[in-house]
């Protein structure tokens, strides 16, 4: 797993609609508006789950830990999205009940058009235990 550390998922790119912010909103409980909810950055998660199909790992066996956001500027309907997440670090641990590796992801998104600018990050953190 260590040497799936500094791998990046391809730049992907998305359109956001307008449907796509109202059912995020109605999902969460937020006001429906054409602006997403700084909450919005979680749908961008495409390139962890490449890079999980990258190194082998399976969905069933991730543990989701944590999630952080930094939020930069609104992402609204008519935004192309384009985004990027790169395994930034792993840890191996051994313990009595087998072995697991925490991963750590972090994503940059960008808003590239119609006005280009960056819209924020995240980083989360899962937990991958292996069967002993």
């Amino acid at each position: 797993m260590k040497s799936g550390e500094g791998r990046s998922s391809a730049r992907l790119t998305e359109k956001i609609s307008e449907e796509r912010i109202a059912l995020f909103c109605e999902a969460v409980g937020a006001e429906v508006s054409r602006v997403a909810p700084p909450t919005f950055l979680t749908v961008f998660r495409a390139g962890e789950f490449e890079l999980f199909d990258k190194l082998g790992l399976k969905l069933s066996s991730v543990l989701h830990g944590e999630q952080q956001y930094s939020y930069f500027s609104e992402i609204r309907a008519g935004d192309e999205v384009s985004f990027r997440t790169k395994l930034s670090s792993v840890i191996e641990k051994k313990g009595s009940s087998g072995r697991m590796s925490i991963l750590v992801f972090e994503t940059e998104i960008d808003v590239s058009a119609p006005q280009p600018r960056k819209a924020g990050s995240s980083k989360t953190t899962v937990i991958v235990k292996e069967k002993a």
